[in-house]
């Protein structure tokens, strides 16, 4: 048998659900980046980046940061007919909505792209991407590539 807490939750997450239906609101115009931010971590050595500091090995030694794209990780593009945000991978990081939310439904689509870039670039490292939601703090926080948050892995 559940514990009756579970049944508390579900019909808790039911009532909010059914009072929301009508009320969708897009995260995103469909057209730029306008109402988000973004977050880099350290790129790969790999990558030209003229104004970013590196160590003694040549590893660079700080990540990118907060809303600084240099290398066009987050483009927004047209796939199958449909404006899309797309993400490069080639450094980790994370688009953000500024807007904040509270007793929310998400609704999203995902597609993966063709390549795939390090460390997971070999055929056998399966690929890897996720949605951070319900986020905690801000991005580079603690020294974190992803903020504390809840993640739904894809």
């Amino acid at each position: 048998m559940r514990h009756p807490a579970f049944w508390i939750a579900l019909l808790a997450l039911g009532t909010a659900q059914a009072t929301a239906a009508d009320a969708w609101r897009p995260l995103w115009n469909g057209r730029d980046l306008a109402s988000w931010t973004t977050g880099l971590a350290k790129s790969r050595t790999s990558a030209v980046l003229h104004d970013a500091p590196r160590d003694a090995k040549g590893n660079f030694s700080q990540p990118i940061g907060p809303n600084r794209d240099p290398l066009g990780v987050f483009s927004v593009v047209n796939t199958d007919g449909q404006p899309a945000i797309r993400i490069s991978g080639q450094v980790f990081g994370e688009p953000r909505s500024t807007a904040a939310f509270t007793d929310y439904r998400l609704r999203l689509q995902f597609k993966w792209g063709e390549k795939k870039g390090p460390p997971r670039e070999t055929a056998e490292t399966p690929r890897d991407s996720g949605l951070l939601y319900h986020v905690h703090a801000e991005p580079g926080a603690e020294g974190r590539t992803w903020a504390r948050s809840i993640e739904i892995q894809i």
